[in-house]
């Protein structure tokens, strides 16, 4: 009994209350396995597939309210934000779009409707290369937070970079010199736009002309229905998204 009142109960008691607390124990671990898991830890941001799209955003400006392109839960500015894509976002998935200029987009955990006929372009469209730094340059082209000489420098293009990736060009607010927001291997910063050039886009294979008409035409084929694809609506809608 001694030990019984070292523990300032009955004989019991003590296996009662570490079975109490074993319970409490056992479900915190659970608690937070499952955090582990679902990346829900404070602090943490969930893990997202790759969207696996190859558009990226444009023409958002450096003072832009919202910093990005909104993600709306219906096509129309009235309805809730699911989210934002930085103004540097990439590999941005599109699908149906409507008369409007709304289309269906997938970005990272984030799947809605974003003014993609407007601020959503082609990859291949937006491709430039490094021009007019010296080889000898050991920084290269700097990437800087800001539009202007007067912000950090966070990263470096080599001096013949090439796929860097230019979302929209304007004036500095600080002299008016031209800048153009950029990314290069999945770094993002502004850029003086007088050392990077466009990458003229692929040329059309050319179109071999037709043989000789030997014998009366075929009777026309009749009108194929519209393409089955999304995007390839969002063509038909939008020239510029493809």
């Amino acid at each position: 009994m001694k030990h019984s009142r070292l523990w300032g109960a009955e004989p019991g008691a003590f296996m009662t209350s570490m079975g109490q607390n074993g319970g409490r124990i056992a479900g915190r671990v659970i608690v937070a396995l499952a955090a582990l898991c679902t990346g829900e830890r404070a602090g943490a941001q969930p893990i997202c597939p790759a969207s696996g799209g190859d558009h990226v955003v444009i023409d958002v400006r450096f003072e832009d309210p919202i910093g990005g392109l909104a993600i709306r839960s219906a096509a129309s500015s009235a309805s809730d934000r699911l989210g934002i894509i930085p103004a540097s976002g990439v590999g941005i998935a599109i699908g149906e779009c409507t008369p409007g200029g709304w289309c269906r987009v997938d970005y990272q955990c984030i799947a809605g409707w974003a003014l993609a006929a407007r601020y959503l372009a082609p990859r291949a469209r937006r491709l430039y290369r490094v021009s007019g730094v010296s080889a000898a340059d050991p920084d290269g082209l700097n990437v800087r937070t800001g539009p202007h000489y007067s912000y950090p420098a966070k990263e470096h293009i080599p001096y013949d970079g090439t796929d860097v990736i230019v979302h929209v060009c304007e004036a500095s607010p600080n002299d008016g010199a031209p800048w153009c927001l950029a990314t290069y291997a999945n770094v993002s910063g502004w850029v003086a736009a007088q050392f990077v050039t466009p990458i003229p886009a692929a040329a059309p294979p050319p179109v071999s002309p037709p043989p000789p008409v030997t014998s009366p035409p075929p009777p026309p084929s009749p009108i194929s229905p519209p393409a089955s694809d999304p995007l390839s609506r969002a063509c038909q809608l939008y020239p510029n998204l493809c």
